[in-house]
């Protein structure tokens, strides 16, 4: 993987939330990417940072306020989610985002991939991120599949995920994998521009095919 490592760093996608290792803004990020285009989420995520550049400025805020600044997002059902997250982690933990995976997974509205996140991006740890786009790298590169209808919550691509991370390098693996999955490995894969082609599993099955020559 040391090649997908050299490739992000002359690729590497610029967004607010990666700027500084702040689990505050990770969490905020991950609760606004939810089935949202992160190019939609930039504004609003600084927007936001800068109306509450704090867990507890979120919270003591008016609602109506985070409502307005949330509302170009869309999906109505996340603003409260958002508030109730916060909410329960200035009471439960004294507004300090927990560092312990089963205590961010026991706050309703963070589930695994978002508290992998956390973890990751948040506080620097070598834990695997996955979602539907990096098991769709993960799947072609090493041609596996998964019977679970949600492929994504597969163990196996976790475990291989972790297994993948070099040493002291989780959140720099992890964002590569994610940035190589938007920019390379798309649903309509350019292969042609893959720098990880010659060892991929579905380039040697396709590569006769004009769409990847």
């Amino acid at each position: 993987m040391r090649t997908l490592l050299r490739w992000h760093k002359h690729n590497r996608r610029l967004f607010p939330w990666r700027s500084e290792r702040d689990p505050y803004k990770v969490l905020i990020a991950e609760l606004m990417l939810q089935r949202t285009q992160a190019k939609q989420v930039a504004r609003v995520f600084e927007n936001f940072i800068d109306a509450f550049p704090t867990l507890d400025d979120a919270v003591t805020a008016d609602p109506q306020k985070v409502s307005f600044i949330l509302k170009p997002l869309g999906l109505k059902h996340r603003i409260p989610r958002i508030i109730h997250v916060l909410k329960k982690i200035a009471v439960e933990y004294h507004g300090k985002i927990p560092d312990d995976y089963h205590r961010l997974i026991s706050i309703p509205g963070i589930g695994r991939y978002i508290a992998s996140a956390i973890l990751c991006f948040g506080y620097g740890k070598p834990v695997p991120v996955v979602d539907v786009n990096v098991v769709r790298v993960l799947s072609r590169f090493f041609g596996i599949t998964s019977s679970k209808r949600r492929p994504h919550t597969d163990p196996a691509f976790w475990n291989l995920s972790r297994e993948l991370i070099p040493e002291n390098k989780g959140p720099e693996f992890n964002e590569a994998l994610i940035d190589f999955a938007a920019m390379v490995c798309t649903k309509d894969p350019r292969c042609s521009t893959c720098p990880l082609s010659q060892a991929c599993h579905y380039f040697s099955l396709h590569k006769t095919s004009s769409y990847i020559s």
